[in-house]
């Protein structure tokens, strides 16, 4: 007789055919949790909201339930719609480029500041950005989600954020109906790293306490690295350490198993996948390969460079101009919006992947687990911290400090020298810790001790 699943309400914002990065780690989750006698039931936004679609990423293959809402218009959305009508039909931009217009760049607060930019940075702070932007969601999310539980009867939630917008969804669910709930961070939850353009005194109250709610109210955490975890926990001393734990990113083996065989590109090529931002910028590799170049130590001939998703502008700059600025246009390509299956198979044909965490102390991008599965050569920029920790250990990593051009030049000529060697032996063992399928059977522990422990309690009004 075959034992019944217990069920999961995993609640995402992003989730396939989202092209978003954070899509992966849910559908994945979603996709292995069957194997550990968990039916998960997703609940996310309706698909019209997502700037990107990807519709062939293989991501979501299987017979995962997945629930969509519609979200409550925001200050933001009514100004988006308005202005993506008009730059769309007189000016011809994108929405995403429209997206930026909005999106507050403004570093630091004038000493002079008027009253009426304080009002707009109040209104930024209090009506967009509290938690974040996609607040909208959380009244809809959360009146779907009761009709879900009603009807379906999981056993435990679970939310993954970002936007922490999520975390509210959870925090209501579980206030509500008495159900457990794990709290998945994929990025900290650092109120102080906004721009201060959308932040204010009363703002960075209001969000400490819903953060403090979320931390004091879950009944598990679960984040993806271990110092992310302990910078959680500090934050949240009471409720004791047993309530954490970290479940990394990770590879999906099944995924990448038809471009591991991927015949390398004829060129040193170096690729990069994702966007400038947070940053994230090509700067210094770019102004070492020219010098490189014009030093005779590489031939325009044997080098390509890709850039692969949102990287037509860094800092402000366009990524574009500044390649024509170096004369480097017969060597650098910029691909935009490719699908996931082509970027995988363009970098699984690169010699070395770029990889950019220049301010992220507690952070490794989700990308890195992929580049190690596919075991190239890894150049990554990055400062102290959770990043190099991971890539310390990796067999196949040249590690460059932010802005350090001689350490750049230094390891794109070391990476050319070890483009064709053969290591893949040592990168799979090492890659073989981040197998999400064994990643997601830890989770499936936490789901068990979770709604088997003396203090679990599935709410009467439910039942």
């Amino acid at each position: 007789m075959a034992i019944k699943k217990r069920k999961i309400l995993l609640i995402s914002y992003h989730y396939p055919p989202d092209a978003a990065v954070g899509a992966i780690r849910p559908s994945i989750f979603a996709k292995y949790l069957q194997e550990y006698g968990w039916e998960p039931l997703v609940l996310s936004v309706n698909t019209r909201y997502y700037q990107i679609l990807d519709r062939d990423n293989g991501l979501n293959r299987g017979n995962t339930l997945v629930f969509r809402t519609v979200k409550i218009p925001t200050i933001k959305d009514a100004y988006m719609s308005l202005k993506k009508a008009y730059l769309k039909n007189i000016l011809s931009i994108s929405l995403a480029e429209t997206q930026k217009k909005w999106t507050p760049h403004h570093t630091s607060i004038s000493s002079n500041e008027t009253i009426i930019a304080k009002l707009h940075r109040y209104i930024n702070s209090l009506f967009i950005w509290l938690p974040d932007d996609m607040i909208g969601w959380v009244l809809p999310a959360t009146v779907a989600g009761i009709s879900l539980i009603r009807k379906h009867r999981p056993d435990i939630i679970m939310t993954t954020s970002p936007p922490n917008s999520v975390s509210l969804v959870g925090l209501l669910l579980n206030m509500i109906t008495g159900l457990p709930w794990v709290a998945d961070f994929r990025d900290p939850w650092n109120i102080h790293a906004k721009l201060p353009i959308a932040r204010s005194s009363l703002s960075e109250y209001l969000e400490k306490r819903m953060q403090n709610l979320v931390l004091e109210k879950s009944t598990f955490i679960t984040c993806v690295t271990p110092e992310m975890t302990s910078e959680l926990f500090l934050s949240n001393r009471e409720s004791g350490n047993e309530k954490y734990a970290t479940i990394r990113n990770g590879v999906d083996f099944e995924e990448l198993a038809p471009f591991i065989s991927t015949e390398k590109y004829t060129k040193f090529t170096i690729t990069y996948a994702g966007t400038f931002y947070v940053g994230r910028n090509p700067f210094s590799l770019l102004q070492a390969t020219k010098e490189l170049l014009q030093q005779g130590l590489l031939k325009e001939d044997q080098i390509q460079i890709n850039f692969i998703g949102d990287c037509k502008y860094a800092e402000g700059i366009s990524v574009d101009h500044l390649v024509k600025d170096l004369k480097l246009t017969n060597i650098v390509k910029i691909e935009d919006q490719l699908t996931r299956n082509k970027a995988l198979s363009m970098m699984a044909a690169s010699h070395v992947l770029l990889l950019l965490a220049p301010a992220q102390p507690l952070q490794v991008p989700a990308k890195t687990y992929e580049y190690i599965g596919m075991g190239p050569l890894i150049l990554a920029e990055c400062g102290n911290g959770a990043t190099r920790n991971v890539l310390n250990e990796y067999p196949r990593a040249f590690i460059v400090e932010p802005s350090d051009l001689s350490c750049m030049k230094k390891a794109i000529l070391e990476a050319y020298a070890r483009r064709n060697e053969n290591t893949s032996f040592l990168c799979k063992d090492f890659a073989s810790q981040f197998n999400y399928r064994q990643l997601t059977g830890h989770l499936a522990e936490i789901l068990d001790k979770v709604t088997t422990s003396r203090n679990y309690q599935q709410a009467l009004i439910w039942k």
